[in-house]
């Protein structure tokens, strides 16, 4: 049973929500692509 994670980046990036430590990697992911594509919204189930 793999951990869930929900990712929740706003229009200003500023609202992260990570329900699981493995999520971690994909937070850094969203802030990458945050930073180049400015705006991104990401909900992912594992």
């Amino acid at each position: 049973n793999q951990g869930r994670f929900l990712i929740e980046v706003d229009k200003d990036g500023g609202k992260i929500e990570a329900t699981d430590k493995e999520a971690e990697i994909v937070i850094s992911i969203a802030n990458l692509v945050k930073l180049l594509f400015g705006e991104t919204f990401i909900n992912d189930v594992v």
